[in-house]
């Protein structure tokens, strides 16, 4: 007996846009733009938990301000690149 598999692969393209802001990062030696975990939030589709919980552990740079806590984009990046999440959520 043969057997035919079909795999069939959704691809989704969600965008969606945060502001940022250029600030010294302690960790890459250099300025670089952060965004606001609050902004990430909604970014990711992710709560605060779980991004500071994923983020952290991963070691994505992150920097208190007087209004929120922020991530480093580089170190976004490189995270996201590390882990292949171009695309879909956050599974670490």
């Amino acid at each position: 007996m043969r057997e035919i598999i079909i795999e069939l692969e959704r691809i989704q393209k969600v965008r969606r846009k945060a502001a940022v802001a250029s600030l010294f990062c302690v960790v890459c030696a250099m300025h670089s733009d952060f965004v606001s975990l609050s902004d990430a939030e909604h970014l990711f589709d992710l709560t605060r938990e779980e991004l500071l919980g994923r983020f952290i552990r991963s070691g994505v740079h992150t920097q208190r301000t007087a209004d929120d806590e922020r991530i480093c984009v580089n170190s976004l990046f490189d995270f996201i690149t590390r882990r292949g999440h171009l695309t879909g959520r956050l599974n670490c």
